[in-house]
């Protein structure tokens, strides 16, 4: 077999379905079959040949695939398995394993462990080398978060990727588990009074239901009062998904991983017919968002979905004046109605999409869709009705009769509307 010094000019003209070994770098192959180029280290041992894919040209560039050769040829001269992972040389490195092997498992929350990485453990811990790291520090840097249900959530996940370097081998030690965990913050139980949903729903929907709403935030905020879902479920819903009577949420963007038929009652329709549409998202990114005080704009870019919620709530509750909510508990509030209206908490339960026990799973396999339809046009007719209710005005002064009880009169002072003053005089 030809032996050559590899270039990238070589690399490129390489014909298909031929092989070179490259005279600088000893077990060192580039193969061509089809139209890609792949670098692997061959070698023999005890009479049979070992191969490791090294990567695919250019992704992989020669002088890196140069450089795994020759860790590889270190291994093998020191008799080690040439398939053994190499140790973690940082924290850094560790999580960026981790979060590799999460992503190619198709984990749905690879996302979220990625942010409490990046925000809360890369800048305390990800200078630190894997093999020095010791239990004070990881406390340390979990006394610097302040919230205890992020803290509880960094130390669970460092855990997690802590266990899995064990398991793979690119750590030794273990000084995560025997940290306890923190106390997680308790369950919120905040539920809208309907005062408040009316009040919301004023400021989200100034012309009402067959308007456009304020801005995507608050039509988004608007179906997900009506449909108790959860916040990325509408946020991230794609018109593809949205048929007449139902939106479907196939199963990668559920919380338990199952499929799940939400249905549209006829306000929900009439929220999802105002939308600008012209992307395959509902609500497509913004290209600017608000900063308090300033006029909203909604102006729309057409690439991802919306984002920067806690501005969009921070806003909505100045504007309605309505505090201490947050997108989760319009759920929560959709559910506790439901209830409050007389419907079944099974059927509550799978409108919420919860996960069911086994032997509901096994035994009660019928179509819940139409109970949870009547489930929700329940609350939704609930809902349009709180709007169609008008708050009768402030009354600013009322009239006072008072004698005491040796039958005197008393002069009382009553604001009239204007601010000023008016003496009484009890009759």
């Amino acid at each position: 077999m030809a032996s050559r010094p590899l270039t990238e000019t070589l690399l490129r003209t390489l014909p298909p379905d031929s092989e070179v070994w490259d005279a600088r770098c000893e077990h060192l192959l580039a193969r061509r079959r089809k139209a890609a180029v792949h670098f692997n280290f061959v070698s023999r041992k005890g009479g049979k040949r070992q191969r490791v894919t090294l990567g695919k040209w250019p992704e992989v560039t020669l002088a890196e695939a140069r450089a795994k050769a020759d860790k590889l040829r270190v291994q093998l001269h020191h008799d080690r398995p040439l398939h053994a992972p190499e140790p973690a040389d940082s924290i850094n490195n560790l999580l960026d394993l981790f979060l590799a092997d999460q992503k190619a498992r198709g984990v749905r929350t690879t996302g979220q462990t990625q942010w409490v990485f990046d925000e809360r453990l890369r800048p305390k811990l990800g200078r630190y080398r894997a093999a020095d790291l010791r239990r004070l520090d990881v406390a340390a840097a979990l006394e610097a978060i302040e919230s205890s249900s992020v803290r509880y959530r960094a130390l669970s996940l460092l855990r997690a990727a802590w266990r899995w370097g064990l398991k793979q081998g690119h750590v030794d030690h273990d000084p995560v588990t025997a940290l306890p965990l923190p106390e997680p913050s308790p369950p919120r139980t905040r539920i809208l009074s309907d005062d408040e949903i009316r009040l919301l729903l004023a400021d989200w929907l100034p012309g009402g239901f067959d308007a456009p709403a304020r801005n995507s935030f608050c039509a988004a905020l608007t179906l997900q009062l009506l449909t108790a879902c959860r916040r990325s479920e509408i946020a991230e819903a794609r018109w593809r998904e949205v048929y007449t009577d139902r939106l479907v949420l196939p199963a990668e963007r559920t919380k338990n991983a199952q499929p799940h038929a939400v249905p549209l009652t006829p306000l929900a329709r009439r929220v999802l017919d105002q939308l600008p549409g012209g992307s395959p998202f509902l609500f497509p990114a913004m290209r600017k968002q608000p900063k308090p005080g300033e006029k909203d704009r909604a102006g729309r870019s057409g690439r991802g979905v919306i984002s920067g919620w806690s501005r969009a709530v921070e806003l909505a509750q100045h504007r309605a004046g309505v505090d201490g909510w947050t997108p989760h508990d319009l759920r929560r509030t959709a559910a506790s109605g439901m209830e409050r209206l007389g419907v079944d908490i099974n059927i509550i339960e799978r409108a919420l999409n919860h996960t069911r026990p086994v032997l509901q799973r096994t035994y009660l396999t019928s179509d819940p869709f139409p109970k949870i339809r009547e489930a929700l046009q329940v609350w939704s007719d609930h809902v349009e009705r709180l709007t169609q209710i008008k708050k009768p005005p402030e009354r600013v002064g009322m009239r006072l009769t008072l004698r005491k009880a040796d039958g005197t009169k008393r002069n009382l002072a009553l604001r009239k509307a204007d601010g000023t003053k008016r003496n009484l005089t009890a009759a």
